[in-house]
């Protein structure tokens, strides 16, 4: 198993280790709600910090055929944060991630803007990745993203905490 990122070492510093780690009840053991038909997605990206001004504004104004792209997709309620350092968490719902994920990978106003996108990312460190980089390689990055395509490698992050739910277990 691969170590956790220092940003995910810091987030369980401040907010606690993932659930299972806290003998909470997990999405799987909670009971069905209304709401189970949509999946939660929250990850974590890293944005390079001296790139951080100029991602957050173009994301002040996204392409018109990105935004109807994920739209089209079937996400919605979808944020994305930023800390100073750079450290980007995102959170959208969906009723299929596998099929949205399929839609945006295969739309071509996706993949301009992811390329347009894939300077402000930190480059892989683990050693054998980068080795798999230098070589050219058009796989996964480190990440597990397809090469050129940080929206497909989002570190996903797990939920601990949903009041919704343990609201409803209490009835």
């Amino acid at each position: 198993m691969s170590r956790p990122s220092a940003a995910t070492r810091d987030a369980y510093r401040r907010f606690g280790a993932p659930a299972e780690h806290h003998g909470c009840p997990s999405a799987a053991q909670r009971r069905p709600t209304s709401r189970d038909a949509t999946v939660k997605v929250c990850f974590e990206m890293q944005v390079k910090p001296d790139r951080l001004a100029e991602y957050r504004r173009r994301h002040a104004a996204v392409w018109p055929e990105m935004l109807r792209a994920i739209e089209r997709s079937g996400r919605h309620n979808y944020s994305l944060f930023a800390r100073d350092d750079g450290l980007i968490i995102g959170y959208f719902e969906v009723d299929d991630l596998d099929e949205s994920q399929r839609l945006l990978a295969a739309d071509p106003a996706t993949a301009g803007w992811e390329a347009d996108m894939l300077d402000f990312f930190e480059s892989p460190t683990d050693d054998a990745n980068a080795d798999t980089a230098e070589a050219g390689a058009s796989g996964p990055s480190a990440t597990g993203a397809p090469a050129g395509r940080a929206d497909q490698g989002m570190l996903r992050l797990t939920e601990v905490f949903d009041l919704e739910g343990q609201l409803a277990a209490l009835a």
